[in-house]
């Protein structure tokens, strides 16, 4: 018999798998686990400031974890977290169509390793203690960014905005956002003394000043939305157990019914709505953007340009459309969707990938809510949706490395993961269950020896 699925004879002690191993080494090496996911993190957050000095080493480390255990990590990707993968790999694919397949490539394969660091951190560290990491690094941030306190000019509004440690505010803000829902989980977590609750509550705010120091509306819509979700869950904890569920349902329509208004009222009156806060009703450029995107898409339907392939120079649409908006480095641009960017980077098809990928992630981290009632689950869910939500009007996802997609990344694994957890438990009683019924209706299974 073998000995990695079975006691040893005589010794009664049993033996973990090459898996189990690998799944238990953050009980078994705290620190580095702790570490490696800190690495990870920052190395996101820092990645637009300083480079990507953290990530070559967090890939050193991760190549070493890999060849100690590559038959475990492998099979991490052979259940539905393969549908992680689908992007990176189409978007490796259209380098045969790119115009800068070099550039392409690469991007592809960052969110290929982005993807792979997620994977791997989701089994060196459990889901609550992850918050307490991103948390911490997030503070980190923002205090960096008050003392370096930069201001950049931005060349659509011709405005001069905070961006604290980053060279634009959409950054910046969603630094800010982050740190508030995890403030809010901090916040509304029972198994931590009230004076300590009290205190993530008082600094709260301080996501506000965040977000409104960097002069982003959409940041503070969204990071309301997200508090707005978090407390209506948490609330509904209060209710005995057995109407939680059939409260979540009840909030999912408000919200579905919600959000049709929301859409309705944004589409006719976006432009006065917008006067009244002090915005340019073109959201600072980004509707001409949009404009401009939904008259390209058609001249490459359905494979698009490439992925990281439209905005490079040389290019006549990018060039006329980085002069109009007076962008004189000519590169590092986008369209302020991830809808739009994604097809005309990829087509329909890449589109209909980015709608999966995001629905995956969105239904598995409900799932994750409705079965186990806890404020860690709720916490990525909230995420997972605003990060969704706000693509409508910024791109954080889905470009290789960055702190939003490493985030939404993980929420979706660790998410999985507990769906998976459940359903062998479910599975596990149900056969239990039919074997005393089986047992009760058949009665003895014993074989007579004269069979």
């Amino acid at each position: 018999m073998s000995m990695s699925v079975a006691a040893k004879e005589g010794t009664g002690v049993t033996q973990p798998t090459h898996a189990q191993s690998y799944r238990n080494t953050a009980q078994k090496t705290s620190v580095f686990s702790w570490l490696f996911a800190a690495l990870c993190l920052n190395g996101m957050i820092y990645n637009e400031v300083i480079g990507s000095a953290f990530l070559y080493l967090l890939f050193i480390v991760m190549i070493v974890i890999v060849a100690a255990y590559p038959t475990a990590f492998l099979r991490e990707f052979e259940s539905q977290k393969a549908i992680l993968l689908l992007l990176p790999a189409y978007a490796l694919l259209s380098t045969l169509w790119s115009a800068v397949p070099e550039s392409t490539a690469r991007t592809a394969l960052q969110a290929v390793l982005m993807i792979a660091f997620g994977v791997m951190l989701c089994r060196l560290v459990p889901a609550k203690q992850f918050v307490h990491i991103t948390f911490l690094s997030l503070i980190l941030a923002i205090l960096l960014g008050f003392i370096v306190n930069r201001r950049v000019l931005d060349s659509m509004t011709n405005e001069i905005n905070w961006s604290g440690i980053y060279y634009n505010k959409n950054s910046m803000s969603m630094i800010g956002a982050l740190f508030g829902l995890c403030c809010a989980h901090h916040a509304m977590d029972s198994k931590r003394f009230v004076p300590i609750r009290l205190f993530y509550l008082a600094i709260l705010p301080l996501s506000y000043v965040v977000c409104y120091s960097a002069k982003s509306i959409a940041m503070i819509v969204i990071l309301t939305i997200g508090l707005g979700l978090m407390t209506s869950i948490y609330l509904a904890f209060l209710l005995p157990r057995r109407m939680f569920r059939s409260t979540i349902e009840q909030i999912s329509i408000v919200i579905v019914i919600f959000s049709g208004v929301g859409f309705f009222v944004l589409s006719n009156f976006s432009g006065e709505l917008l006067q009244l806060v002090g915005k340019s009703p073109t959201l600072t450029g980004r509707t001409v953007l949009w404009d401009w995107a939904s008259k390209i898409i058609p001249t490459k339907f359905w494979l698009g340009w490439g992925y990281n392939g439209f905005w490079v120079q040389g290019n006549p649409l990018a060039e006329m459309l980085w002069l109009e908006n007076h962008v004189q480095s000519r590169m590092g641009f986008h369209f302020h969707n991830l809808f739009y960017q994604s097809q005309i980077d990829l087509g329909l098809f890449g589109l209909l990938i980015v709608a999966t990928m995001l629905s995956w992630t969105f239904l598995m981290c409900y799932r994750w809510v409705y079965y186990s009632a806890n404020i860690t689950s709720v916490f990525y869910f909230s995420c997972a949706t605003v990060m969704i939500v706000s693509q409508y009007q910024d791109i954080q996802l889905f470009g290789g490395f960055g702190t939003m997609s490493l985030l939404f990344t993980i929420a979706g694994v660790y998410a999985y993961d507990f769906n998976a957890m459940e359903r062998s438990r479910s599975s596990r009683k149900g056969n239990v269950q039919s074997s005393r019924v089986g047992g009760a209706l058949v009665g003895s299974t014993q074989v007579s020896r004269g069979y």
